[in-house]
Formats: C-alpha cells, structure tokens, sequence
C-alpha cells in the first residue's frame, strides 16, 4: 500500500480531494485483483472508469466499476466471486474490501456495494464504491484484450488485462445512456470521445441501431434530448462532476459542440438542433 503522502501529492496536483485519490487508488487495486482471479474471463470492463483505466490515464476520476458479464453466473456466484479477491488484495496491497450491500436490478442484475479501507486509513465502513453487472448486452464491436493502467507506485510493474469496450462500443453504449437517463458524466464521456476522436463515430453511427433496439430507446431523440434534458443537466453538471476533474468544461459549450459533432458523425439528422 502506499503512503498518505503519496496520495497527498497527487491530490495537490490536480487539486482534487484526497479522497477522491485514495478510491481512485483502491479501484485500481481491485481492477488488478479481477484481473488476476476466475472472474477475469467472465467480464468485460466498460464505462467512463474503463476509459481512464485503459485509454485516457488522465481522464476524469470515477466512483464505480461498470462490468458486462459474458458468462452464465448466478448472483450469489458472483458475490462469492468477488468476495474470493478479498484476501488477495489483503495480502498485495493491504486494502480491506467487505460487501456493504447486493441490490439487484428489477432486470435481474446485481450492484455489488463495497467497504473499503485504503491508505488514508478510518472506519471500514465510513467508504464504499459500487460495481455493476450487467448480462445480455448486444455488443456491436469485438472486445479489447486491454492493459490496466496502474499509476501509483506500488502496482506500476503490475502487467495486467482485462476484456474491456472498444472505445466505439463506449460511446454506443453512452449515447443508449443520454436517451435513457438523465446523467451528466454520461454527456461528459460523449463529447469527450467525439472531441479526441477517441472512437470511430461514423462506424458507431452505422451500427448503433441495434444496440438502441435493445435498450428500448429511440435514436431519432438524439438530435433534442440534450435541449430537453439541459436544464436537468444544468442543475446537476457541477455537483455530480466537480469532484472528478480540475478543470470542468462549461455545460452550453459541451452541449453546442455535442450536437455539432454528433451531426457530423450521421448519429442525428443535419436538421436537427
């Protein structure tokens, strides 16, 4: 484990809080820790925590682990599964995880909750992050067989992959998201992408039907949900993302350049507004 200091530092650097380090820290470990158990064949990383853990290092900071589960296993396996990664990242790492709470989706999927103590020390049950599963996604592009990036000083040598989303299946999946809920890290990751051509978007536009089936939503809102959901995403752009970044953007501007790009990739009508 590393010392407070480093996480200090680090902390100052980016002038964000020590906290938010400390859980960045603890997610990596137990990325390293999937990473190196049966699960790890079982799933597919995903989300804005799968774009910093493996594209962009110095993306914004995240509070959870999205996974997809690309085999047959029951929750209660799962639970055990996770559980069994506990005593290793005890005996690597020194950090303690214990299950907070299991809350299982009305679709039939789990949200493991997890305890944790990390170098800033403190009550086990004082911080917790949340990892989702989720089964039957309609994957539109191949996985990615993808090194972790581990930055801190006691797991840099740590050579480990996961399965993780092609950054297109990213933004397919986030831009299901925009339409389905009401989210501001979900825009984030979208213009975020477009604006670092990150993902191929015209391919993401070609395909993206079928995963918008799947989701039950309509693509053609692409080109007014962010005018209907702006003031929502206004109320809510500051407090749900400060935290995770030094630098958070002005919320007009991601949405002009948003509708702008998605237009430019075909995702939305060249009339749309």
């Amino acid at each position: 484990m590393i010392q407070p200091a480093e996480i200090a530092r680090l902390a100052h650097r980016l002038g964000l809080g020590d906290k938010t380090i400390e859980k960045d820290y603890v997610l990596t470990w137990t990325l390293l820790a999937l990473a190196n158990s049966p699960l790890r064949g079982h799933l597919a990383f995903k989300g804005g925590t799968a774009l910093k853990k493996v594209y962009v290092p110095e993306y914004r900071f995240s509070e959870d682990l999205d996974f997809t589960l690309l085999a047959e296993i029951s929750n209660d396996e799962l639970v055990g599964a996770v559980e069994s990664i506990f005593p290793w990242l005890r005996r690597e790492a020194n950090i303690t995880l214990a299950v907070r709470r299991v809350e299982v989706h009305h679709t039939g999927n789990p949200a493991i909750y997890l305890n944790y103590t990390g170098p800033l020390g403190g009550d086990l049950t004082s911080r917790f992050f949340k990892t989702d599963f989720t089964r039957d996604e309609a994957l539109l592009f191949p996985l990615v067989e993808a090194s972790l990036q581990a930055p801190y000083s006691d797991c840099r040598s740590r050579n480990q992959t996961l399965h993780a989303y092609s950054p297109e299946e990213i933004l397919a999946e986030k831009l299901c998201a925009l339409l389905g809920r009401t989210e501001p890290r979900d825009l984030f990751d979208v213009h975020y992408i477009l604006e670092h051509n990150l993902a191929d978007a015209r391919a993401v536009s070609f395909q993206i039907d079928a995963k918008m089936m799947h989701n039950k939503v309509n693509r053609a809102e692409l080109g007014s949900v962010l005018a209907r959901k702006q003031e929502t995403l206004r109320r809510l752009w500051e407090p749900r993302l400060q935290g995770q970044m030094p630098d958070l953007p002005h919320l007009d501007t991601v949405i002009r350049e948003t509708n702008r790009w998605l237009r430019q990739a075909g995702l939305v009508a060249d009339s749309a507004s």
